[in-house]
């Protein structure tokens, strides 16, 4: 009786005791942390630039008019394939025609114009020739007035020294005849010395009266070449002036001549301006293509005045088109020439087109504040699928790497400082606070205060570490352990790990949650997401 009296509070003790324990069982279980994983892998990594552009011909040329009229006849239209130098269309020439006529007569009269004025110029050429042999027989008169001016001055004054030593002579013979009279007188003399003495006065008196004759005579020549020599400079200067105004006549003549040179070949250029606007009638092709746009009809006039109207846009070849891309400023430095492109167009939503980047232009565009800039792609249409103007969605390749360890982005993602109850290492934890990773790996490379602030006007500048990206690897324990990483090019879901202490096979942690036992098991399955009960932690 006494066993069965505590039996029964030894059974109920016990199962509260049961109950009990497995109530802290289960708290302390869903207080445990449970974590996401993926496995970390090998394989390659594609860099791609996903951007979008609009699709353009290789070469496009916009036809146009240069002349005024109306259109007479279109021999194209939409699609139509021409060859260059292949007759598109006409505009009326008649009032070209006119023009040319007009231009014609107008030249025609400049060219009789000018040959009358030609006419003109070998007249007065010819005159300044006899102007020019009148002044040379002028200066000749003149040389032979002064030769015979020079004559007569020598003729007066050898006639003067004649004269000088006749006066003489006679002066002797006058003194010998008065002593031979007064010698006769006195009889000491015969009568015919005496006579003679008289007969050589006579002779002296006739002599001097003969040179004073000859002197006269000499300077009556004398007057006479200064005559002539006057009158030959005045006919010298005459034909002198008779030569300059040839001359002259003959300067304004080619002057004339010119301007008449001048007017012909003006008339000549409105002539084959004329004609060439009475080509521009007739609209070729520039090139081989096709016709993608015809912007007017028969009878519609087109008019040049101040911009050429355009007529027709010809494409050069369909089967190599462009793609214009629109790249932001942040994806730029991963584009260069030669890379490879995909893109679609929703024209034909299930085929992938193929292409190659062949420019990058350095002008950038900013619309909204968005910047942006133009690479060009090349590629192919061979069955000229692909229409100008079409959006293609473009996916530039940028780089390609060899087999690597690569890391899930949602483990770089990861941030373990911001998930309550995570068993941080002792060395991440100070002073009883969660430590900030950025200001760890900031004060794991910084230099000290003291020798940052050595030279104090240097600006201080902070280079991120290389191994600056950090990631939890779940250990075969179930312990996390942070890993520090430097990373390369990154791909959509995955970035390649370049330096750090990951292998193939480690599981990297990306989310973490509480829960139980089974909530662990049912999580377990989630696939990518990896295990984990209830609502993952993620940041």
């Amino acid at each position: 009786m006494k066993k069965n009296k505590w039996l029964v509070p030894t059974i109920m003790i016990l199962i509260i005791i049961a109950v009990v324990f497995f109530f802290m069982q289960n708290h302390a279980e869903n207080k445990k942390l449970t974590y996401t994983t993926i496995t970390v892998e090998k394989g390659k990594i594609t860099q791609t630039v996903v951007t979008t552009g609009t699709l353009q011909p290789v070469t496009s040329v916009q036809v146009g008019a240069q002349v005024n009229g109306k259109i007479e006849k279109l021999y194209v239209d939409y699609n139509s394939r021409v060859k260059k130098g292949q007759l598109l269309a006409t505009i009326d020439p008649s009032i070209s025609e006119s023009k040319v006529e007009e231009s014609r007569a107008s030249y025609d009269s400049s060219l009789a114009s000018s040959k009358n004025v030609e006419s003109q110029y070998k007249v007065a050429l010819a005159n300044v020739k006899k102007a020019q042999a009148a002044t040379k027989t002028a200066m000749a008169k003149q040389e032979v007035a002064k030769a015979n001016l020079e004559s007569a001055k020598n003729a007066l004054n050898s006639s003067k020294a004649s004269y000088e030593k006749s006066k003489a002579t006679l002066e002797n013979r006058k003194l010998d005849y008065e002593r031979a009279e007064s010698l006769y007188q006195q009889n000491f003399i015969s009568a015919s010395e005496r006579d003679t003495a008289e007969t050589n006065y006579k002779i002296a008196q006739a002599d001097i009266t003969s040179a004073q004759a000859a002197i006269n005579q000499a300077e009556a020549s004398l007057k006479s070449a200064q005559l002539n020599l006057e009158s030959a400079t005045y006919d010298l200067e005459s034909t002198r002036i008779s030569e300059d105004s040839a001359k002259f006549q003959a300067d304004s003549s080619l002057n004339q001549v010119k301007s008449s040179l001048a007017q012909v070949s003006q008339a000549k250029s409105r002539l084959n301006q004329a004609e060439v606007d009475l080509g521009y009638t007739k609209i070729y092709s520039p090139i081989d293509g096709i016709v993608t746009k015809r912007a007017v009809s028969e009878g519609q006039t087109v008019a040049s005045s101040f911009n050429t109207p355009e007529l027709f846009t010809i494409v050069e070849d369909l089967t190599n088109m462009e793609v214009v891309a629109n790249v932001d400023e942040a994806d730029i430095g991963k584009v260069a020439e030669k890379m490879e492109a995909t893109f679609t167009v929703d024209a034909f939503p299930t085929e992938t087109f193929s292409g190659v980047v062949k420019q990058v232009r350095k002008v950038s565009t900013v619309e909204s504040g968005v910047v942006t800039y133009q690479a060009v792609i090349s590629a192919h249409n061979p069955g000229e699928k692909l229409m100008p103007g079409m959006t293609a969605n473009i996916t530039i390749i940028s780089k390609i790497t060899d087999e690597c360890i690569k890391v899930p982005n949602a483990a770089l993602r990861f941030k373990a400082e911001k998930i309550p109850d995570f068993p941080m290492p002792q060395r991440h934890a100070r002073d009883g606070k969660r430590p900030d990773k950025k200001a760890e790996f900031a004060g794991k490379d910084r230099p000290s205060r003291s020798a940052d602030s050595s030279k104090s006007g240097e600006r201080r500048t902070h280079k991120k570490p290389e191994d600056a990206e950090m990631v939890w690897v779940l250990t075969p324990a179930g312990n996390p352990k942070p890993v520090r990483l430097r990373v390369g090019i990154t791909g959509g879901n995955y970035t390649e790990v370049v330096k750090g202490d990951l292998k193939e096979g480690d599981k990297v942690i990306t989310a973490a949650s509480k829960g139980n036992k089974k909530d662990k098991k049912k999580n377990n399955n989630r696939g990518p997401g990896g295990p984990g009960g209830g609502r993952p932690m993620r940041v």
